[in-house]
């Protein structure tokens, strides 16, 4: 204990953050453990005070953490001493003072962030899905169309039926009555989001996997901006692999009743994967969909020519912006 009482008083422990707000509670129940049974709680400030005149130390400023008197977190050498001469080390020590004083480790405290980034990433998703769907909505309902909205075709027991398995996503579902198709499902392209609205940290994330990438198969030609949007298009397509493989393997399960329009909140991935998907083979009604979410408005849709035909657009390619060469 003689060592402990040696050591020096710290203000800001740097191997701690404050994660959150203090635990009145369980502060004054850990005091009362470190001050142990057979102590008066006069006799647990003196020990604690020793011979050093230390101003943290003293019966009032205990007597508050007793009463449960906290409006702000405890000084970090004053749970230190605490913790010194606790009378129950194994329940009240420094790491369970600290953490009732809101307090974590370092290394704890950058997963807390991940975490509080994650939910915050969730709600900003759906923030923007809703944003994007209004959007649509809004330039549907210009044009006087009548629209029925599914959450999602998963949610509502709509989903094509398949043999081979493979997901297709579903942010949001529409019928435009009196039009075709009767499913016109919306699925965000992931790649947008991480440029454009995502959290710094996966921002920085989808940043490192391309410059890790970039260095080698992606800049042959040193064109930085080219090998940039040929890494956005490969990894759209990675993020949507099991939708074209159904749409290869399944696409009689897609038939005339489903359309499936990938949208983006960013030219340049946009233009990457229009140009990859012109010279791929697709079977399905398929487009892309580029929307400005600061200004409210579609932008453009790009119908991707299938096999058949068969597809077309009633609604943003021939009545907003017009034909586009080389799409039917």
């Amino acid at each position: 204990m003689k060592e402990q009482n040696e050591k020096k008083p710290i203000k800001n422990d740097p191997d701690y953050k404050a994660a959150y707000a203090p635990d009145a509670s369980m502060l004054s129940e850990l005091l009362e453990i470190a001050k142990g049974p057979d102590r008066t709680m006069a006799e647990f400030v003196k020990v604690c005070k020793g011979k050093k005149n230390l101003p943290s130390v003293s019966e009032p400023t205990f007597s508050r953490i007793r009463r449960q008197v906290v409006n702000r977190p405890v000084s970090d050498d004053l749970l230190r001493i605490i913790a010194d001469h606790s009378a129950n080390p194994e329940d009240a020590n420094y790491k369970t003072l600290m953490r009732a004083n809101g307090k974590v480790p370092v290394e704890e405290y950058q997963e807390t962030l991940v975490r509080l980034d994650n939910r915050n990433t969730y709600k900003l998703e759906q923030e923007i899905k809703e944003n994007i769907k209004m959007i649509i909505l809004n330039a549907l309902f210009e044009e006087g169309h009548s629209v029925m909205v599914y959450p999602s075709l998963r949610m509502n027991n709509l989903m094509p039926k398949t043999e081979i398995g493979g997901a297709i996503g579903s942010d949001f579902a529409l019928h435009v009555q009196g039009f075709d198709p009767k499913y016109w499902n919306f699925i965000l392209a992931d790649i947008t989001f991480y440029k454009v609205y995502s959290p710094s940290y996966i921002r920085e994330i989808h940043d490192r996997i391309f410059q890790n990438n970039v260095k080698s198969s992606y800049s042959k030609d040193g064109a930085q901006e080219k090998s940039r949007n040929t890494f956005d298009a490969d990894e759209f397509l990675r993020q949507n692999f099991e939708f074209f493989l159904r749409d290869a393997w399944e696409a009689e399960n897609f038939g005339k009743d489903y359309k499936n329009t990938f949208v983006f909140a960013d030219e340049g991935p946009f233009k990457a994967v229009e140009t990859m998907l012109i010279k791929a083979k697709i079977n399905t009604w398929v487009s892309l969909l580029l929307v400005d979410i600061e200004k409210k408005k579609v932008v453009k849709e790009s119908i991707i020519r299938n096999e058949t035909g068969s597809n077309k657009s009633d609604f943003f390619q021939n009545k907003c912006f017009g034909n586009r060469k080389g799409r039917i």
